[in-house]
């Protein structure tokens, strides 16, 4: 994860400010499969990060949450859809 940490930001420091633009380089770095579908933005108030869109996969969706909480970035609204699992 620290390493994950250190391709997103250079920074020690994670702003909530940039969130749109961790998740941008999260997907750079970690959405390698050309046929996952990605689309997560960022937002952010002034007091939590807003996540919507849409992802293919649930292991990203779940990356990415732990990239935040790994950055101590806890004040999250995840309104970002996924397909449910087929049995």
């Amino acid at each position: 994860m620290s390493e994950r940490l250190a391709a997103v930001s250079a920074d020690t420091t994670f702003d909530p400010k940039k969130a749109n633009e961790y998740v941008a380089k999260f997907k750079a770095l970690v959405v390698t499969d050309p046929k996952a579908a990605f689309d997560v933005k960022a937002s952010f108030d002034g007091s939590v990060i807003r996540l919507a869109g849409t992802t293919s996969e649930r292991a990203y969706h779940d990356q990415l949450i732990d990239l935040f909480v790994a950055m101590k970035l806890f004040a999250i609204q995840n309104d970002v859809s996924i397909p449910k699992a087929t049995p």
